[in-house]
Parts: C-alpha cells; sequence; structure tokens
C-alpha cells in the first residue's frame, strides 16, 4: 500500500508484476519489473486521468523503489555505493535528472516477518523540468529514506520515502515559487 500525504489510501502490490489499485473505479494500472521504464513513456502517461499527478508520482516511487533493489547484491554494510543516476526522461516533454544516488546498506531487520536488509538511499541536487500544457514546473529536488529488502526473496518489503522540492511554476506568463516536502509509505498489500 503507498501513502502520500493530501491523498486517499493507495494500494500498491509489489510483485513481479505491479498494480497501482486506485480509489478511483476508472482506472489501474500494471507494469512488470522487465518492462518498467514504460511508465515513463508517453503512452503510459496518457493512461492517468487529467489531474492525476500525485498518483503518477508514486507509480514512479515504486519503479524507483525497483531500481534501487537492482543493487542490493552490490552493498557492503555501511559502505555507500553510487545508485542509478542520470536524467529520466518523462514522457516527451519531462526529465528529471539523478545527479547522485547513494546507497547504503545499514543494518539488518524485521518487517512482514521475514528478515530485512535495511538500505538507507540518499540523491541531492537533483533537477527537473516538467511541462504540460501552458503548465512549466522546474526546479532541485532533494529525497532520501529507507528500504526493508528481503533478505530470503530480495523482495521489497516496505520503503519510505522524503522529498523536497524547490522551483518555480510557469502557468502562461504568470511565474510564481514552487515549495514542497512531500512524504510517502509503501508496504507490502497482504
Amino acid at each position: 500500500m503507498v501513502r502520500c500525504d493530501g491523498l486517499p489510501q493507495l494500494k500498491l502490490r509489489v510483485t513481479a508484476g505491479v498494480r497501482l489499485l486506485c480509489p478511483s473505479p476508472l482506472w489501474s494500472l500494471t507494469y512488470t519489473r522487465a518492462n518498467r521504464q514504460n511508465v515513463f513513456s508517453s503512452e503510459f502517461m496518457k493512461r492517468f486521468p487529467q489531474n492525476s499527478e500525485k498518483e503518477r508520482e508514486l507509480v514512479w516511487d515504486q519503479v524507483m523503489f525497483d531500481s534501487f533493489a537492482d543493487y542490493v547484491d552490490k552493498l557492503k554494510l555501511n559502505e555507500a555505493i553510487k545508485g542509478p543516476s542520470g536524467p529520466v526522461q518523462l514522457g516527451v516533454s519531462s526529465k528529471f535528472d539523478n545527479s547522485d544516488i547513494e546507497l547504503t546498506w545499514a543494518g539488518i531487520t524485521r518487517r512482514n516477518n521475514e528478515d530485512c536488509l535495511l538500505i538507507r538511499f540518499q540523491a541531492f541536487m537533483n533537477r527537473f523540468d516538467v511541462t504540460s500544457g501552458d503548465v512549466t514546473v522546474d526546479g532541485r529536488s532533494d529525497y532520501w529514506g529507507d528500504m526493508w529488502v528481503s533478505v530470503r526473496t530480495r523482495e521489497l518489503q516496505a520503503a519510505t520515502l522524503l522529498e523536497e522540492v524547490a522551483g518555480t511554476v510557469q502557468i502562461g506568463q504568470n511565474r510564481m515559487p514552487l515549495l514542497v516536502f512531500r512524504r510517502a509509505t509503501l508496504e507490502r498489500v497482504k
């Protein structure tokens, strides 16, 4: 289940095929980890209803957690390693540039009756620009959090994400500052 401040509860099933279950009966989205990069395509984004930016961000968060989990076997206790940094094209006219992701195995704990690796992640000074119609948003994103990955199955059990965004929003000729703090939590659906 994914929760994000200001949103109704959303559920995200964490399996080989990920399905986002939304409170609206109008839509649900599915992707597999094998084709997870497709969630950034303009075809996938067209499947979101208008004004569903927060839900879209939750799907992108899940893909991010999946990509971090790919690095689990490269981690050594208390040693930071570089994660999957670089630009991500978001549809046709938007981009997010992960400048320097660090992943650190911080310890072992239990979650959902599983022994789990506790993995810390952080990425600061990331740049982005998003255009939708006559609205343009650009700025900086700093994010960090924790993931719990099963020692036995290497499946993601839970994750937290904190993000601070600073930038500008331009609607037509009007430009205004943007300051956002976002918190998201991912948990397994039973």
